[in-house]
């Protein structure tokens, strides 16, 4: 991927094609790495074990301007197809209880994270961003 990154970056089509086409598969690649690696992490796992509204009560309440400030970083990563960045955004905001107001919009987000279809992740944060 770094290969193909440093052919886009000098503007061979090759490697934004290959970016295009294997970014899929490496995220998937790496999401499988959780199920692996559960066991060492079992104080995370004794969390998610209980109920979901349990958990997320145990979770501190993220600002709304934290909240705001995260959606705006992950638009801008997912705007230069970085979907390892927004990964890692959306790792990071798995350990907060995010504002109510916007949980059914930042699922749909998500999914399309997972999905990595940029164009519905700038679409959807677009909407939410105002």
């Amino acid at each position: 991927m770094e290969a193909a990154g440093d052919k886009a970056k000098a503007g061979e089509e090759a490697g934004t094609t290959e970016i295009n086409e294997k970014t899929g598969l490496l995220l998937e690649q790496y999401r499988d790495y959780k199920a692996k690696l559960a066991a060492l992490f079992e104080d995370f796992s004794s969390l998610s074990a209980g109920s979901p509204e349990a958990a997320k009560a145990q979770l501190p309440q993220m600002a709304m301007d934290e909240f705001k400030d995260a959606m705006s970083a992950l638009k801008e990563v997912a705007s230069a197809f970085d979907f390892g960045s927004a990964d890692m955004i959306l790792g990071e905001l798995a350990g907060y209880s995010l504002p109510a107001e916007f949980q059914g919009q930042f699922a749909e987000i998500k999914k399309a994270v997972k999905a990595v279809d940029q164009q519905s992740v700038i679409k959807l944060l677009d909407e939410m961003l105002g």
